[in-house]
């Protein structure tokens, strides 16, 4: 059957979730995983299906939480509906056979459900040299809008400003590596150019869980050199505020109306005020204008590009 088919009477639910109070262990030797996808208020689950499995059940997690048995199909996929916009779930399948006995216990997935509209505009703000003292303030009202951004950190500052990155990956946003102490990794040595990397990587890892997927060079600074050294993608821009340089609200502002088109990579600096102030204007200014506001991998996942390691990228459309 190629339609999800509800078998579980509610005697029989009650049991199993009755048997599966924790998160289950993985199985051992298990490496599939289940991939997850998010857009238009709804996740949509696939996997890849386990040789004499008859069904498949579909657990779901909200983090801090139990998983919670929501459905058994036949199929390798499952879209769950019943579930929160703007927060993060965990999701875990088994399968198994003609008697109920398991077969496999895939790797969970975890992803940020999200209302975005592939068909709509939209585009990725990102914020560089933090975590600072402002980013927390920022992160807010990305909260506030439903809105989420790639936020390029430094590594010498995610210590102290730690809780502020984690605030940040909370809300949905993607954590990106801008090298450890904003040096021109154009400049440097192989050797030099994997520490920079590596040791932000690491803070990153250690603080959010997840590791770092992408790198944006200080000034932009990049050469043969650095993309066969670093296997991520390079994220540039396609428009840059100056907002370093002008240290103004209003012209920061004023650049990105102007200039604002579907796809674009905005550039904005996360440690000086007049900036953040300029996002939390910018933010709703643009949503009136249709925008919708997601990270660079989203971008690019909505926009069919495949981001490759090495390559570099502004616009993405």
């Amino acid at each position: 059957m190629k339609t999800t088919r509800m078998r579980l009477t509610a005697v029989m639910l009650a049991t199993v979730l009755a048997a599966t109070p924790t998160m289950p262990a993985i199985a051992k030797g298990s490496a599939t995983k289940v991939e997850a996808d998010s857009s238009k208020g709804r996740v949509t689950l696939t996997w890849k299906k386990t040789d004499e499995a008859a069904t498949y059940q579909v657990f779901r997690k909200v983090p801090d939480k139990k998983y919670k048995l929501i459905a058994e199909t036949d199929t390798s996929h499952y879209t769950d509906k019943e579930m929160k916009t703007n927060h993060w779930y965990q999701y875990l399948v088994k399968a198994l056979d003609e008697a109920g006995e398991e077969l496999d216990l895939y790797k969970p997935a975890k992803v940020y459900a999200v209302n975005t509209d592939p068909k709509k505009k939209m585009v990725a703000l990102t914020f560089d040299d933090g975590p600072g003292r402002y980013t927390k303030k920022l992160v807010k009202a990305l909260k506030k809008h439903h809105a989420r951004a790639t936020f390029f950190v430094v590594g010498e500052s995610i210590k102290p400003y730690h809780s502020a990155m984690e605030a940040a990956y909370d809300a949905g946003c993607e954590i990106g590596n801008h090298s450890y102490s904003h040096a021109n990794l154009a400049t440097l040595s192989k050797k030099k150019i994997k520490k920079q990397v590596n040791r932000t990587d690491k803070l990153i890892k250690k603080y959010t869980g997840e590791p770092s997927r992408l790198l944006r060079p200080p000034y932009g600074a990049t050469n043969k050199k650095l993309s066969s050294t670093i296997k991520k993608p390079q994220i540039l821009w396609s428009i840059d505020t100056l907002d370093w340089k002008t240290r103004s609200k209003k012209q920061t502002v004023k650049t990105v109306m102007k200039q604002a088109r579907d796809g674009d990579v905005i550039l904005i600096h996360d440690i000086h005020p007049q900036s953040v102030e300029a996002a939390i204007e910018l933010i709703p200014k643009l949503q009136k204008k249709g925008y919708q506001f997601v990270t660079v991998s989203e971008l690019a996942k909505y926009k069919k590009v495949k981001l490759k390691n090495g390559r570099r990228y502004g616009r993405i459309k």
